[in-house]
């Protein structure tokens, strides 16, 4: 059995797939006849390969369709998925396993993908209602004694479930051999199917970065007996096919090629990293090879462990016809011929990846775009199938696909707007960009009047999860002059580009005008907003370019930004221009900025309460302060704890009785822009009364622009009455902590991307980590797992509310790469940890 499940990281990786199957499926062989019956299974594909490398058996040549039939458990109407979305995944199958899919034209020169010949029926799909929200993986989805759905014919049909597994667990599989009544692969529904292939007016319930169908061409890889691509182990395992290059381990994302992880691989410049059968992103794994293909053919072979499932149709053993060329080439057309292959009945001309059928040698090809390149190929067919397709020519046809210029952006904000930034860039300069957005679903119009050239969209997420459709459904749609569409999109990773040229138009040669009313807020010792209103264009104004002092700062979009590392008791001259388009820039703008001193005095509040009462503890954080009575006033700005901008978090004040209770009001403030006091707006975050001896317990949430850094935050007891900040006590008591502003912009409420940090890292005997549970306190569990899934390190803990830190011991581990996992009640935060 096979197991795929998603741990989310935390930098710019994005989420990444996890697939354990190495150690489940030796956990599935401890039972002796599991064993010996997949051991047969192994025995059997050797035997085979060996006969067909030395010309006794012939490749098969037709194609093998397989039956399939899907079980729908569901608990929400969002996991009862569509018969579209079904069908969609089914379609990526099919294109997968018979090359079809347009990225295969992505795989470098060096390696040769295959066309595998197995090809995917829907012949049924079942549907039932289940309270449970969550099946795990001990196969009770395929169960009705257990509220499941039982196999139907598993030795005719490929059974495949698709429910909520849970634990972030994408899908797992059962390899060859293995029970009956378990048979098949099982799939989360927001992994199952391809939002490429989404009909207008549906929304799929799809999850990015799984979210093109390739989770489930992985699992039906392990279902007909492939291994992982790295085998399981490191520079010395094997996947047991001879043209994957040996790795030393998986490969994560959309890694940059060549990427090369062992020295013993062949020979090749880099890792197969864009095979079925690793663990990148669905948009990075676009092939299977010819051994693997050869693989998967043991197991339909007669004996094969899968000898009944599925039919054979066609098959054909013509050559690949030589000579393409091309000829007749103008705007919309041109003409393919190649030399005849004997015994052709006809030929498949694929064209960009159309393909059509001709009884000739020849092809006229028709309705192309002008200026563009189509990649080009032809396969002989014979009456029981079809040969294999020659060498790929590119033919470009003649004229310009240029649009009318200027073009308009118009882009739709997702709910982190501040993670979205774009450019247009030609010959390498930047000639419009944007960013520092901040309206959860705004819309931004932007008109590029640069004039005739080769551009380059680029849009960007800093986050890696695209504008949609996780977290809103953000988009961005470029239009010419004439409104028609040159591109659009929103569902990517970190990054999507687009390529366009323009015949021009108008040149613009005004330029915006200044910005106005400049000023200041938000000083602190180290930094500053500025503000201005907006300036206008007769095009339209692209963003503002921020000066410190003569040098550039920084461009935003928006009419303020904020200035960091600035020094204390510091005069800087600030000077804003605006630009548009075409790269004219306003006349600048100005003003003069102090920030503030740093030798800051705060008041100390007086008094003795220690015969009447006082404060015993504090907890916030790591803060856990047993202080004791001490005389009314106690400085423990040696202890601090973190806080993240946008997070919430609790306090609990617990006092201390000499005897009779009273009433008693508390207060708690941050002086958050660190000016000496505590009366701005919003720095008393906290007051309560009571008139028991029980703890008191409130919530805040820091400003989103709060100055990183540490500051100080004051909490008072006080007698009958409400304290202020400074003042003299006749019966109370304050406390001084410091409290750290770390600079998170992502709010909590979205636990699996809540903040989750590891340092040092690399590490060699301890590494600290530092999470944030929003909301009340939860009990958590801290783990740490190898790359094969095994836990190296377990600890609970219990009742974790706002910031944490916990010291792990690391200096047992070998060297190498693991995962840090916290997991909980809606906590799910995961971040890679290297051992060196």
């Amino acid at each position: 059995m096979a197991l795929c499940s998603v741990y989310a990281t935390y930098a710019q990786n994005g989420p990444i797939r996890q697939c354990p199957a190495h150690e489940i499926l030796e956990k599935q062989n401890q039972n002796e006849k599991i064993a010996q019956k997949r051991q047969l299974v192994e025995n059997h594909t050797r035997a085979f390969l060996e006969k067909r490398s030395k010309g006794q058996i012939q490749a098969r040549t037709g194609v093998l369709t397989i039956p399939v039939i899907v079980h729908v458990i569901y608990n929400t109407t969002q996991e009862n998925i569509s018969a579209a979305q079904i069908q969609s995944q089914i379609d990526v199958l099919n294109e997968d396993f018979r090359m079809l899919n347009s990225d295969v034209s992505g795989v470098p020169a060096e390696f040769t993908a295959a066309d595998v010949k197995i090809e995917f029926t829907l012949s049924q799909v079942t549907r039932k209602f289940s309270s449970k929200t969550s099946w795990g993986t001990n196969d009770a989805m395929k169960k009705s004694s257990q509220g499941g759905v039982d196999p139907i014919d598993p030795a005719n049909y490929l059974n495949m479930w698709v429910c909520n597994i849970g634990g972030g667990i994408l899908g797992y599989a059962q390899f060859p051999g293995g029970p009956a009544s378990t048979d098949g692969v099982v799939m989360s529904p927001q992994y199952f199917g391809s939002r490429d292939k989404q009909p207008s007016g549906e929304t799929f319930y799809l999850s990015s970065p799984f979210d093109k169908g390739r989770t489930a061409t992985h699992e039906v890889g392990h279902y007909l007996n492939l291994r992982h691509i790295w085998g399981d182990g490191n520079c010395n395992a094997d996947d047991f096919v001879s043209d994957t290059p040996v790795a030393g381990g998986p490969n994560y994302g959309c890694p940059n090629y060549p990427t090369k992880s062992c020295n013993n691989n062949g020979g090749f410049t880099s890792d197969m990293f864009m095979n079925y059968m690793d663990y990148v992103d669905d948009a990075c794994m676009f092939m299977f090879t010819a051994g693997q293909k050869a693989r998967m053919d043991a197991i339909f072979e007669p004996g094969g462990a899968r000898e009944g499932l599925g039919s054979i149709s066609g098959g054909c053993e013509l050559p690949a016809p030589s000579g393409l060329a091309s000829s007749n080439i103008d705007n919309n057309s041109f003409t393919l011929s190649w030399s005849a292959v004997s015994g052709a009945a006809s030929y498949d001309v694929s064209v960009g990846g159309n393909v059509t059928t001709v009884s000739g040698t020849s092809a006229n090809i028709t309705g192309l775009t002008a200026g563009t390149a189509y990649a080009c190929k032809v396969r002989a067919n014979c009456d029981s199938g079809s040969g294999a397709y020659s060498s790929e020519i590119t033919v470009t046809t003649t004229g310009s696909n240029c649009v009318a210029g200027p073009v308009t952006l118009t882009l739709v904000l997702d709910n982190y707007p501040a993670e979205t930034s774009w450019s247009v860039t030609s010959g390498g300069s930047t000639v419009a960009s944007g960013s520092g957005y901040s309206t959860k679903g705004g819309t931004v119009t932007e008109t590029f009047n640069v004039g005739a050239g080769a551009y380059t969209f680029t849009i960007n997420d800093s986050y890696g999860d695209g504008i949609c459709c996780s977290y809103g459904n953000g988009s961005y749609t470029l239009r010419d002059a004439n409104n028609n569409v040159i591109a659009s999109g929103g569902n990517f990773g970190s990054t999507e580009s687009v390529n366009y040229c323009t015949e021009g138009g108008t040149a613009d040669t005004q330029a915006p005008t200044a910005p106005g009313n400049l000023s200041a807020s938000g000083v602190t010792q180290n930094s500053a907003t500025v503000s201005w209103s907006a300036s206008s264009d007769n095009v339209g104004v692209t963003g503002y370019d921020v000066y410190v002092n003569g040098s550039l700062n920084g461009s935003t979009t928006s009419t303020s930004r904020t200035i960091t590392g600035l020094t204390a008791n510091t005069t800087y001259t600030v000077a804003v221009r605006a630009k548009d388009a075409a790269g004219n820039q306003s006349a600048a703008s100005s003003i003069n900025v102090t920030t503030l001193s740093d030798n800051i005095v705060y008041c100390s509040s007086k008094g003795n309460s220690t015969s009447d009462e006082w404060i015993q503890r504090v907890q916030l954080g790591s803060i856990n302060n047993n202080s004791g009575a001490n005389g009314g006033y106690a400085d423990f700005t040696a202890q601090s704890t973190s806080l993240n901008n946008g997070s919430s978090y609790t306090i609990t004040i617990t006092p201390g009785w000499s005897g009779t209770v009273y009433r008693e009001a508390y207060a708690v403030w941050i002086d958050y822009n660190k000016d000496g006091d505590f009366t701005d707006a919003g720095e008393l975050v906290y007051s309560r009364s009571r008139t028991n001896a029980s703890s008191v317990s409130g919530s805040f949430t820091v400003p989103a622009n709060a100055p990183a850094g540490a500051t100080r935050m004051r909490v008072s007891m006080k007698y009958n009455a409400n304290p202020s900040s400074c003042e003299t006590f006749s019966y109370g008591e304050v406390e001084d902590y410091t409290v750290v502003i770390g600079g998170s912009t992502r709010s909590v409420e979205v636990a699996e991307k809540a903040a989750l940090g590891l340092h040092p890292n690399p590490a060699m005997t301890y590494t600290n980590v530092h999470f944030t549970v929003a909301g009340e306190a939860k009990d958590v569990n801290l783990s740490v797992f190898d790359v094969m899934g095994h836990s190296v390190y377990q600890k609970a803990l219990g009742q974790v509310s706002g910031s944490h830190d916990e010291t792990v011991d690391i200096s047992g581990l070998k060297k190498g790469l693991y995962h840090v996992v916290i997991r909980g009640s809606n906590v799910n935060l995961t971040q890679k940890l290297l051992v060196k």
